[in-house]
């Protein structure tokens, strides 16, 4: 990266730099040491120029109890309604991504196809809802959206209506009606920072709900989300089988999956998490009077 050491330099003005996972911190750590000159480092905390740093690894939590009270509202519930009688009859696998390459939406409908030709009588009872949120108007924007609508173009030309891809905006409430329908929950970024998706569909839901999991490698949560299935975006083989096991899951199974889910995003709300932030900050701040 042209004139890192300016970048790190100017981080390092904070007294508390915090990361979703313990492996980003530890990267931004040996870049540290790598491009500028005496800087020491004993985990967690980083010590240059006179001052110490505190490189710790919080990952975001969401306001799990509003997202639960979101999919059980009035509203929630007539929309949740609506998606059974569209869907009825088959088991839903639902994704939401923002339009971009790091999603790794055409991976993901790779391996939806190869999925369906290996698995013919699925056809008929599983939908593969995609919904893409529009992003910003750049080139390399509306390059992924072509691919992605020609690899849909493709599906829905070949297997009928097995995917039902969406390109458009959606609203929390009626988000939270597909996080509760769901049967699998697919979120498979080939890099990603955290992906707040899968917490956000865990709390919709209750504890013993038949519902999987399923996330990247290369997506933060993973680090966190232990129960949830983990499977690489780019094994197009390995995501086959993985959705094949998760559709024949059986309910005791995904419960346990389900509850075990819960509890950790119950247990890492966005107030937990802004209570442990400024607890390490207060910690460094005196370190450094």
């Amino acid at each position: 990266m042209p004139e890192g050491d300016i970048i790190l330099k100017g981080l390092l003005g904070a007294d508390l730099i915090s990361f979703h996972i313990q492996e980003y911190a530890q990267h931004f750590a040996a870049a540290c040491q790598y491009l500028l000159v005496d800087v020491e480092v004993d985990n967690p905390n980083l010590s240059w120029q006179g001052r110490t740093v505190r490189l710790t690894a919080l990952p975001m939590g969401i306001d799990a109890q509003e997202w639960h009270e979101r999919a059980r509202s009035e509203e929630g519930e007539k929309k949740l309604e609506e998606l059974r009688k569209k869907y009825k009859g088959r088991k839903v696998v639902f994704s939401l991504d923002r339009l971009d390459y790091t999603k790794g939406m055409p991976q993901r409908f790779e391996a939806i196809a190869a999925f369906l030709e290996r698995y013919p009588g699925w056809r008929d009872k599983v939908v593969f809802v995609q919904i893409a949120v529009p992003s910003r108007g750049f080139e390399q924007y509306q390059v992924i959206q072509s691919q992605v609508e020609q690899l849909a173009g493709n599906i829905g030309g070949r297997f009928g209506s097995a995917l039902d891809y969406q390109y458009r905006r959606v609203d929390p409430v009626e988000l939270a009606a597909h996080y509760r329908l769901a049967d699998v929950i697919l979120s498979t970024s080939i890099k990603d920072g955290l992906c707040l998706i899968p917490k956000e569909a865990m709390a919709t839901r209750d504890d013993g709900d038949a519902v999987v999991c399923i996330v990247s490698p290369f997506a933060g949560v993973s680090k966190e989300l232990e129960e949830a299935f983990i499977v690489n975006p780019w094994d197009t083989l390995g995501m086959v089988r993985c959705l094949h096991r998760a559709l024949n899951m059986p309910k005791r199974e995904s419960g346990s999956m389900t509850t075990a889910l819960r509890r950790r995003v119950n247990g890492n709300t966005t107030e937990g998490w802004a209570l442990k932030t400024f607890s390490q900050l207060d910690e460094v701040c005196m370190m450094n009077r």
